[in-house]
């Protein structure tokens, strides 16, 4: 807070009178007004009238005070800069002449708390700021802003934990993607007032982890993941599946790579103790149209159709297509469709957005 020489208080305010005062008080009157402009002009101006005769009225910095409640909507022809408070400072924002906030000279930074649990899309509306922090406990919803979004308008958010993840969401309920310990996204909204998943654009990388082993003996179904809608939104962006395991025993078993719960691929009957690994690359060809490759590999001779020697890994390829709705969930998984004397866990499940 600035101290003054001069206080500015109703006294000074009603000085000088407007009958009684001497008028040898005049020369004291006017010096006084003339300090106390200048104690205020000084605080953001140069007003050195010893020193600098130059560059008087100039900006030294520009100090905006929070207001009482959020401004009003500008004219057509105008804009306003506005500051918002937030948890732990001030975000400079441009209000437009259609209501929406824009980034301004620095974006706020918005630690939040766990015990806030889920945070809603009032939560994290545009005052809030541009950068969320958070340390989760548990798996914890967040649900991106809506009103007073506009076209453009970035929000990075960062999880800060070592174990769980957190779920994002667009205002209209539905899943855009999980982000994991350690994990930064950024997420740019594709049209005013964003109210799905296709209205906004969010960074390739990890989308699914899951490293929590699931064995089967029996037909069913290994790991799973549902990619979210509108996740591929143009044509050549490619996810990237990845899932591996071991078999025992030496029995026969049959695997199959499914999308809505449809077959692919089929990788046939491992008869030996293995190592293996499935990467698959689901490439988006139209918005219902979709090219799969498949690649399997197990880590010994005898494996999977194709090795050349007995000291080599073995391993099978196979293209295929899908005609799945991109703007629509689908569905991913693993599963045993066969199995006879077979033992088989599968270790681990990696889905990544590459472009």
């Amino acid at each position: 807070m600035t101290t003054f020489a001069q206080a500015w208080n109703a006294a000074f305010a009603a000085q000088p009178p407007d009958v009684g005062q001497a008028i040898n008080q005049g020369p004291l009157r006017i010096r006084a007004h003339k300090l106390a402009v200048k104690e205020r002009m000084e605080v953001d101006h140069s007003w050195d009238y010893v020193n600098d005769l130059t560059d008087h009225g100039k900006h030294k910095q520009l100090t905006l005070m929070e207001q009482a409640a959020l401004p009003s909507t500008p004219a057509a022809t105008q804009a306003m800069v506005t500051p918002i408070e937030i948890s732990n400072g001030t975000g400079i924002y441009i209000k437009n002449a259609e209501g929406t906030y824009l980034p301004g000279l620095s974006g706020g930074v918005l630690e939040a708390s766990d015990a806030a649990l889920d945070l809603s899309a009032e939560s994290l509306e545009p005052a809030v700021g541009q950068y969320v922090f958070m340390a989760p406990s548990t798996t914890r919803v967040l649900t991106l802003p809506t009103a007073g979004v506009g076209k453009g308008f970035e929000i990075t958010i960062c999880n800060t934990d070592d174990a769980d993840k957190m779920t994002v969401k667009a205002s209209g309920g539905n899943t855009i993607r999980d982000i994991f310990p350690g994990q930064r996204v950024v997420f740019i909204a594709l049209a005013d007032t964003p109210t799905t998943g296709a209205h906004w654009w969010n960074s390739p990388g990890l989308l699914h982890r899951d490293i929590t082993a699931v064995n089967r003996t029996t037909v069913g179904t290994f790991m799973s993941y549902t990619i979210p809608a509108d996740t591929l939104k143009g044509d050549g962006q490619t996810l990237r599946i990845t899932a591996w395991g071991n078999i025992t025993n030496t029995g026969t078993s049959a695997i199959q790579v499914r999308f809505a719960a449809s077959a692919l691929a089929t990788l046939p009957s491992v008869s030996l103790s293995v190592g293996w690994r499935i990467e698959i690359l689901y490439v988006r060809t139209g918005a219902s149209t979709q090219d799969v490759y498949v690649h399997g590999v197990t880590l010994l001779a005898g494996g999977w159709d194709s090795g050349s020697s007995a000291s080599e890994g073995k391993f099978i390829e196979e293209f295929t297509t899908d005609a799945e709705n991109t703007a629509a969930d689908i569905a991913f998984d693993l599963r045993l469709s066969s199995a006879a004397s077979i033992d088989i866990d599968q270790e681990g499940l990696l889905v990544e957005l590459l472009a």
